[in-house]
């Protein structure tokens, strides 16, 4: 239950920072969830290739997928 409401808090906080994403703080739309996904695959993939610094390769990551999103992420 713990995980699941630290997700669902996670969620809803990255939710917020996107300029598309949902400004009521009870509901995600479910992008949330895929910026953890991405991330935290991200850090599995990097743990083997280790091919940039791991600040870099999260960030790298995580422009691609807002990119081809077309998401902003406010400052």
């Amino acid at each position: 239950a713990r995980g699941e409401a630290w997700m669902q808090t996670l969620s809803v906080a990255i939710e917020r920072r996107l300029v598309r994403g949902p400004r009521d703080q009870d509901r995600v739309s479910g992008l949330g969830r895929l910026v953890i996904a991405q991330w935290q695959g991200t850090l599995t993939v990097w743990s083997f290739l280790r091919h940039a610094p791991l600040k870099d390769a999260v960030r790298t990551s995580l422009e691609d997928l807002f990119g081809r999103l077309r998401i902003s992420v406010e400052p």
